[in-house]
């Protein structure tokens, strides 16, 4: 009888302690595989900031870290944000670096009668415009206008979708607007006169002959003309340069102050074309 007691405590406590054993050995099997789970991540995101660096994203490798990363990681290289502008990016002057004096105040004279002088406007049919939040771009939204035909005009020199592409398409930063609009200009003046823009502008200022030859191109230039002068002459004024052009009668204001008009012929695109 006694040894039967003590055969049976001997098997209940060989029970328990191989029940404390396979607890044991599930909580290391646990313990084993979150240890390999934080090594995989640990891995995965030293191979991550590796090709931001190699992807000139700026992230420095962590030192120690592998320089390749493991087989089954996937690496993408980082888009570049969207050129976001402000709810109003409207200005009196270019921003393009190096322009000089008279070709700032011929876009000005552009953009006082195109958009008021802002950059992130496009025509959506009424006077003020739409503004527009990503200039990484030309939106290139297509409008219907008074004439029955559909215009998608943007930006401080009204270009089109299809004009923009035209000159190289891309970024439509505000720089890139003006460096294109005084290209654009430059090389339907050189077209339709055989003469140079910047050295007819150095001479004479802004002229009548000088409207007339871009007027099929920004037709604001074939309206209020008094206006555009004077536009051109309170530019040159402010950078501190003798304005070449007569006076005229009308009373100079900023472009800024103008609004989107929809009678420029860079605004309208026959057959709904872009």
């Amino acid at each position: 009888m006694s040894w039967g007691l003590d055969f049976g405590s001997f098997m209940s406590n060989a029970k328990a302690q191989t029940d404390a054993s396979d607890k044991a050995a599930k909580a290391q099997s646990v313990l084993d595989a979150q240890q390999k789970q934080t090594d995989a991540l640990n891995a995965a995101s030293a191979a991550w900031k590796q090709a931001q660096a190699n992807a000139g994203g700026g992230t420095p490798a962590t030192p120690g870290a592998p320089t390749t990363p493991p087989s089954n990681a996937v690496t993408t290289t980082p888009l570049a944000p969207p050129v976001i502008a402000p709810t109003t990016l409207a200005s009196a002057d270019p921003v393009a670096p190096g322009l000089a004096p008279y070709q700032k105040a011929f876009l000005n004279t552009l953009a006082g009668g195109e958009s008021g002088g802002k950059y992130n406007i496009r025509y959506d049919g009424t006077p003020t415009g739409a503004p527009v939040a990503d200039l990484s771009q030309h939106p290139n939204v297509l409008v219907p206008t008074s004439g029955g035909q559909k215009s998608s005009a943007a930006g401080r020199y009204m270009f089109t979708g299809s004009t923009w592409n035209d000159t190289g398409g891309g970024d439509f930063s505000p720089a890139n607007q003006d460096t294109r609009a005084w290209s654009l200009a430059s090389d339907r003046y050189k077209q339709n006169t055989g003469g140079d823009l910047a050295t007819d502008l150095q001479k004479g200022g802004m002229t009548p002959g000088i409207m007339n030859a871009l007027g099929s191109t920004w037709t604001s230039l074939n309206t209020n003309r008094a206006q555009r002068i004077s536009d051109y002459n309170a530019s040159m004024a402010r950078y501190g340069t003798t304005p070449q052009s007569s006076t005229p009668s009308a009373t100079a204001r900023p472009p800024a102050l103008g609004s989107v008009l929809p009678a420029q012929s860079l605004l309208y695109s026959p057959s709904g074309a872009a």
